[in-house]
């Protein structure tokens, strides 16, 4: 053949390239056929002895099947081939942003650690300054006391001297009737020298001793958490809408505040119809409180609820609706127990409840502050923060919820962000959005897990945890939300709020 014929007859039949192949038990003999049974190509004399009755076909269909077979597991391990090159770019893209996330967060470490290192150092120095200045407040007052003592034993030294003198000249040079003649005026100054005080006395003339102290750190510098991607990356699903507006049963005008009573039952602060409804958590009324014997219309903006089931509805002012600026106190059924804060309180909005120390918070957004009261009998007790963009400082604060410690988390309206507190009121820390700050911040409520979830004005719910670092959006877009105002959490970990469409909605 030539090398095109040999090419030709090649393209036309695979077998013409092929290498002779000789039966392994028949030397002579070439192979043609398989054995199905044995798995093994055999030639003809071998079906007369070691293959007699097993099934064979011929070999090439034999060797176009597995072909075929082999084609096919070709396809899928180049499909496989592909997946894993993917795999490869995105383990790689990942890797590199791993190494983005590791050095963010060494960098976020780090500054924190400065942040509180210059906290702590400027706490230190506060304290170095506040004892530098009793002990020179002490040494200022003991030192003056002294010198004056010092003034005194001088001027009475310089009295004896001139007694002594005067006495001295007159023994000397007076005639014994002078003498006798001064003896009563003699005798009087001796014993007025002799009653004079001229003993000092050093007790209590020390400064207070200082005794060094170690510097106790509460709390540490912060902790990692690994959040649950399949729990917390998506957005919840919106499972119910309920209401609309209305002034009927079941339909709302501008709800806002919302709290779970012990019942797991819906309690809304209606504030336009002048009520709070209880509704299950199927939409479904169970009842309606309105308070009638009040000067103004009631206005109820929030609503927290005891572990006994007592209400506590804050009665404020809301666009324009002004209510009587005061907290009604009331059981389940509707009947008012006491009203308090109304000498205290200028517009009432967002109300907690403390019971480890016994403390109701009332935002008063009238004025930029929080109002404490006590529990057991509603009497006030201070007020914490002041208008301003400091720590502790508000403006036109909103709402406000605790967390499993008792730090006190507030919504601060016009400056977009929330504010982190002790249950005493000290400034712990604040955070706002993940894209800047917030768009008046209202609504806010945390889980049993301590993490934080706030509304704001970008129709949207978003998750952060303890610390104030992003987590996820729970739910966003005006399709599904729209500015919403209050917030709270069911037992069973669904999230209700309520919105500008005049419903409650439930996400889960």
């Amino acid at each position: 053949m030539t090398v095109e014929e040999f090419t030709k007859a090649k393209s036309q039949n695979k077998s013409i390239a092929s290498y002779a192949t000789h039966c392994t038990f028949h030397k002579d003999k070439l192979i043609e056929l398989y054995c199905e049974k044995c798995q093994v190509p055999i030639c003809h004399l071998c079906l007369r002895s070691n293959h007699k009755g097993h099934a064979v076909i011929d070999l090439h269909g034999a060797a176009d099947r597995l072909s075929n077979m082999v084609e096919d597991y070709i396809k899928l391990l180049k499909a496989k081939q592909s997946k894993a090159r993917q795999s490869k770019v995105s383990a790689t893209k990942h890797s590199e942003q791993l190494a983005k996330q590791y050095l963010q967060q060494k960098h976020q470490i780090q500054k924190h650690s400065q942040e509180t290192i210059e906290k702590l150092t400027k706490i230190i120095k506060q304290e170095e300054r506040n004892h530098l200045s009793k002990l020179k407040t002490d040494y200022e007052k003991m030192n003056e006391k002294i010198k004056r003592e010092m003034r005194q034993y001088k001027t009475t030294e310089e009295l004896l001297t001139s007694t002594i003198t005067f006495i001295n000249n007159l023994l000397q040079y007076s005639s014994a009737a002078q003498l006798m003649k001064t003896s009563k005026e003699t005798t009087n100054q001796l014993e007025t020298m002799m009653s004079l005080d001229t003993t000092w006395n050093g007790d209590n003339k020390s400064l207070p001793q200082f005794y060094p102290d170690d510097i106790t750190l509460q709390g540490v510098l912060g902790t990692f958490q690994t959040i649950d991607v399949d729990s917390a990356a998506h957005l919840m699903k919106l499972e119910k809408t309920m209401g609309g507006q209305g002034t009927e049963q079941e339909m709302f005008d501008v709800p806002l505040g919302v709290s779970i009573n012990t019942c797991g039952d819906i309690v809304v602060a209606d504030s336009k119809n002048e009520r709070v409804q209880v509704i299950d958590n199927y939409g479904r009324p169970k009842s309606q409180l309105q308070f009638t014997e009040y000067s103004k219309p009631v206005i109820p903006i929030d609503v927290a609820v005891s572990v006994d089931n007592t209400y506590f509805i804050t009665d404020g002012t809301w666009e324009g609706n002004r209510g009587n600026s005061q907290v009604i106190v009331c059981n389940q059924y509707g009947k008012v127990i006491q009203c308090f804060g109304k000498t205290q309180l200028h517009n009432p909005r967002g109300i907690a409840i403390n019971h480890n120390n016994g403390v109701i918070y009332v935002v008063d957004n009238g004025a930029h502050c929080i109002k404490l009261y006590k529990i057991e009998d509603y009497s006030y007790i201070k007020s914490l923060g002041s208008w301003g963009q400091g720590p502790c400082q508000f403006i036109y604060p909103q709402f406000i919820t605790t967390n499993s410690e008792g730090c006190l988390i507030v919504s601060d309206g016009r400056y977009g962000r929330i504010q982190v507190l002790t249950s005493d009121g000290v400034f712990m820390f604040a955070f706002s959005c993940c894209s800047n700050t917030f768009d008046w911040p209202r609504g806010i409520t945390t889980d049993k897990n301590d993490n934080i979830y706030v509304n704001d004005g970008k129709h949207r719910v978003q998750m952060f945890n303890s610390k104030g670092e992003f987590i996820t959006n729970i739910a966003s877009g005006s399709d599904v939300l729209n500015s919403p105002r209050g917030i709270a959490i069911t037992d069973d970990g669904k999230v209700v709020v309520t919105d500008c469409t005049n419903s409650v909605k439930i996400f889960s």
